[in-house]
């Protein structure tokens, strides 16, 4: 198996810390339900790149960090969602 770079795992382990704050209500997999389309999460990773840009336009290093960390997820739920399409 392929060992990830240190940057890749400490990125991967902020992603999963951020998802695992809305298991409770959405479920570990909230982003393969049904009601969840494909294109509700392009729509929500839209916004959230849009909150990257505002925040990186008001020099928010920290706030950039947890933007990051959004858009990374948006972007992996529309990946696995494409994924398990059959």
């Amino acid at each position: 198996m392929l060992e990830a770079r240190e940057s890749i795992n400490t990125f991967a382990v902020a992603m999963e810390t951020k998802l695992r704050i809305k298991d409770d209500d959405l479920g570990t997999n909230g982003w393969l339900h049904d009601e969840t389309s494909i294109e509700f999460l392009v729509d929500r990773l839209k916004e959230e790149v849009e909150e990257l840009l505002e925040v990186f336009n008001d020099c928010k290093p920290n706030s950039m960090k947890e933007e990051c960390i959004d858009v990374a997820n948006f972007a992996m739920m529309i990946y696995d969602r494409i994924s398990k399409r059959k």
